[in-house]
């Protein structure tokens, strides 16, 4: 920290990987704030490039590093960068917070194929630019730039594949928390619906303009295993499939009392295929390899066993086996990481632990629209200042609001939602340390917080995923019926609302398949 050199930044990066995967997130975390500014200013942010020789500036900025003297250099800061932008979309996405790293800061070619880096040959095509996300792309303006179809692919591998799938889980976080919604007001749903098909669009174009070497996740490398960054590619795209439609999946009565039809049915068939394909891409990549996985790898199958437990409340269906498969899967990568007999606890068992104690308490212990804090309890409050350590410098009452909760009072809607924390032990009225936090999850929409009423099953049977619905109630079709009225507005006010998502796509087509049904058998 004393001087600016990429090896610096190398040795960072290990130790915010570290501390991360141990499950002391918050300790990381200032870490990785640290990195992302320190990139900008050594300029790991740009391409060498793009600094042409004829451009003078009248004012030169101070410079740290001197210029790059062949490909192997250029190619070794640019993979710093991208594993540095990894970790900052990481702590946004867990902890819901702005990244630091926008279109602004952020001009850099992805990186290149593994095989053609461990090479060390310069390559004849670049790889093409990817563009990122500003702050404000989840509530206004345009999604970033994705690679263009037209692009030469050849060069590029599963960590590039990795990164974009990565900034498009940043992206529907991001959307969730800074696109608020009123449901009574046809306009802001509008709204909501353009910015949900943009989303969905992107993530079914990642998966179609996937080269056809890398569509399907059971991929080998020339050692014989399956390539870790493209497997954690295709798992987290499907888990930001989950996250994108689970709130249309199991919605809440506002929604219904607008009479808009939603496509629960088909939303909730997506998430259970997208979850499923998580669980064998998991538990096949885990039998062949024994590498160390990433803390965003045991996120995604925390995310997707959250959502099996939901499917379940919801529909009053039996949990399938590919939950247990995910909590086993979570203790496999626990297991590694702490190593042959150290019994401590780290993210990954941390994960497991709570979707093993949600299923024998009660599955709304773990609600898809609350952040989710860790048991952990380790100082007692001060009285004076009424400050909640979760966020410096918040009160208590502004923790709970910001849950969405009632900080002057709690409603009946409120105390279900706060009880789902103190049923395994979560009192509000102690003090955590830092380090007992593990994740906050970024809730849903305000029309998505949760109720009471949206706890209880619904009536109608559980989608399985494979079974294709009846046009009607395909997805992206948002039936409204205008011969009646359903709750305070006139249902007509929503009737032009369906050409916003007048197009149908099969779960198949935007979610990555670990094989054909074959290997599922």
């Amino acid at each position: 920290m004393e001087s600016f050199s990429v090896e610096n930044l190398q040795a960072l990066t290990i130790i915010a990987f570290d501390t991360i995967g141990s499950g002391r997130g918050p300790s990381a975390w200032s870490i990785v704030g640290s990195m992302t500014r320190t990139v900008e200013q050594l300029q790991l942010s740009v391409e060498d490039e793009d600094q042409a020789p004829a451009s003078k500036h009248l004012i030169r900025r101070m410079e740290f590093l001197r210029p790059c003297r062949f490909w192997g250099e250029r190619e070794e800061r640019r993979r710093v960068f991208w594993n540095i932008f990894l970790m900052d979309r990481f702590c946004s996405i867990a902890t819901g917070w702005n990244f630091s790293l926008t279109s602004a800061d952020v001009k850099r070619r992805l990186p290149c194929e593994g095989a053609l880096w461990e090479a060390g040959k310069p390559l004849q095509t670049p790889t093409p630019y990817f563009g990122v996300a500003d702050q404000s792309s989840g509530s206004s303006g345009t999604l970033p730039t994705a690679r263009p179809e037209e692009a030469a692919q050849d060069s590029l591998g599963g960590f590039a594949y990795c990164i974009e799938a990565t900034e498009s889980l940043s992206l529907v976080t991001s959307f969730f928390l800074q696109q608020t919604i009123d449901v009574s007001k046809p306009h802001e749903i509008q709204v909501w619906l353009m910015k949900f098909k943009q989303l969905d669009l992107r993530l079914v174009q990642w998966k179609i303009f996937l080269p056809e070497q890398w569509r399907e996740a059971c991929v080998l490398n020339s050692d014989g295993i399956m390539d870790p960054n493209l497997t954690a590619a295709h798992i987290i795209h499907n888990t930001s499939v989950v996250l994108l439609h689970q709130g249309i999946a199991y919605p809440l009565p506002e929604w219904q009392a607008t009479g808009i039809r939603l496509p629960s049915a088909s939303s909730s068939e997506t998430c259970l295929a997208a979850a499923t394909e998580v669980a064998i891409i998991a538990q096949k990549f885990l039998q062949d390899s024994t590498l160390v996985v990433s803390p965003l790898f045991a996120f995604c199958l925390f995310i997707c066993g959250r959502m099996f437990l939901a499917h379940s409340l919801y529909y009053s269906v039996a949990l399938t086996g590919d939950f247990d498969s995910l909590v086993g899967s979570l203790r496999i990568i626990a297991n590694r990481w702490s190593g042959t007999g150290d019994k401590s606890e780290n993210l990954a068992s941390k994960f497991a632990t709570r979707l093993a104690q949600a299923r024998q308490q009660g599955h709304g212990m773990l609600d898809i629209r609350q952040a989710v804090y860790s048991e952990d309890r380790r100082e007692t409050p001060s009285s004076a200042s009424g400050v909640y350590p979760g966020t410096p410098g918040r009160s208590l009452n502004q923790q709970v609001s910001g849950l969405g909760l009632n900080a002057a009072g709690p409603t009946e809607q409120d105390a279900t939602f706060m009880g789902a924390f103190h049923a395994v032990g979560l009192d509000f009225d102690q003090e955590a340390s830092p380090d007992s936090i593990s994740l906050a999850f970024p809730p849903l929409p305000l029309a998505f917080h949760a109720q009471n009423s949206s706890r209880g099953p619904t009536t109608m049977p559980s989608p399985a995923p494979g079974h294709s619905q009846t046009p009607h109630m395909a997805y992206g079709h948002y039936n409204v019926e205008n011969d009646h009225v359903i709750g305070p507005n006139p249902v007509g006010d929503f009737g032009d609302l369906n050409a916003y998502l007048d197009y149908s796509f099969l779960p198949n087509q935007r979610i990555s398949m670990f094989s054909g049904a074959a290997e599922k058998e």
